[in-house]
């Protein structure tokens, strides 16, 4: 079920299965070109949704506003559905255009997917059991899940990352893409720091010394390894500057930081573009697709009705039960008037 989980949160974007409308249907949420989002499309998916992400919380937790926003989980979660439902809406006219309507055999073989992931059939049945969601429901899911992807794809084909971009990209972020295989050894002296150096240098084993030697009992045990890392690694300055010198295999003089003296061993640099050319066309391929998003629903011609969330209901019953109450004490008022302008006129009758 982590699999579905994961799912309905990259989803949640661009989600739901829609039908066309020829005229404004009653409690329509919003109209999109033309298309309208109708209120039984917005309660489906906000059911899914509310069991999906917030089923650990109780009707009257989500609907307790929190003290900041002013908005409780279902105002919000109301607001998020909306804004799906349009921008599914948009999205689906545009796989129309492009001619890649997602098939049944293809929202079949998902759900196929689907149940292997789980574990087999009665695991799957056990899981939607349990987060009470239908069949149905996980394959609307299975079926959003792969029009997000033939857009994409569809995109990527028509709008293809060029060699030039990768390379000019990689260039002006060298400090995130080029990664350093690196490990220390953190001491209190620079002395102490000088003479691990000199072992070193005589064929000691930096890894056994540092298991050692080093202070740094997060990473002493695996003999000083950091691991993977970049230029924009949370480290202090003084070590980055002096790792960014570095060749691959070279090991450091002492480096003085806050946390003590360094002796930096980088164990190998991988700065090959060919290494990581695929990860930068998807990046750059991911940023173009959401500005064609953007633009996509900047274009929409786009009116919205959705449901007044419970914070406005309440703020229109509070107004209303306000106006109960004033109209019930001016009706007390007028009937006490009346008794006293009629004691009034009893005493005058019999003077």
């Amino acid at each position: 079920m982590k699999k579905i989980a994961k799912l309905m949160a990259f989803i949640m974007a661009v989600s739901i299965m829609i039908s066309g409308c020829a005229s404004k249907p009653k409690d329509a949420i919003a109209k999109v070109n033309g298309d309208y989002v109708t209120k039984e499309e917005f309660d489906r998916e906000y059911n899914i949704f509310r069991k999906m992400l917030y089923g650990f919380m109780t009707d009257e937790q989500m609907e307790e506003a929190d003290e900041q926003s002013g908005q409780s989980p279902k105002s919000q979660l109301e607001s998020q559905i909306t804004d799906v439902l349009v921008m599914d809406k948009i999205m689906k006219e545009e796989l129309k255009k492009k001619k890649a309507e997602v098939t049944e055999e293809e929202i079949k073989k998902g759900r196929e997917d689907m149940i292997e992931q789980s574990g087999g059939e009665e695991k799957f049945k056990a899981q939607l059991e349990e987060t009470g969601l239908t069949d149905e429901d996980i394959q609307n899911v299975i079926a959003r899940g792969l029009r997000q992807e033939k857009l994409i794809d569809k995109y990527i084909e028509e709008h293809p990352v060029t060699d030039e971009e990768v390379k000019n990209h990689f260039e002006e972020n060298k400090d995130r893409y080029v990664k350093y295989d690196v490990a220390h050894i953190l001491v209190d002296t620079e002395e102490e720091a000088k003479e691990i150096k000199k072992q070193i240098e005589e064929g000691a084993d930096f890894e056994e010394i540092a298991k050692e030697k080093s202070k740094d009992e997060g990473t002493s045990a695996n003999g000083g390894s950091l691991g993977e890392v970049n230029l924009q690694t949370n480290f202090v300055p003084e070590f980055l500057e002096k790792m960014k010198e570095m060749k691959s295999g070279e090991i450091s003089e002492p480096v003085k930081t806050q946390f003590g003296y360094h002796i930096i061993y980088v164990k190998n640099i991988a700065d090959n573009l060919d290494d990581i050319k695929s990860e930068i066309e998807k990046e750059l391929s991911s940023t173009e697709f959401q500005k064609y998003i953007h633009e996509l629903y900047e274009k929409a011609d786009i009116e919205i009705y959705k449901p007044k969330t419970e914070v406005e209901n309440k703020t229109e019953s509070n107004k209303q039960e306000d106006k109960e109450g004033k109209d019930k004490q001016e009706q007390e008022n007028t009937e006490s008037q009346e008794k006293e302008d009629k004691t009034e006129e009893n005493k005058s009758d019999d003077n």
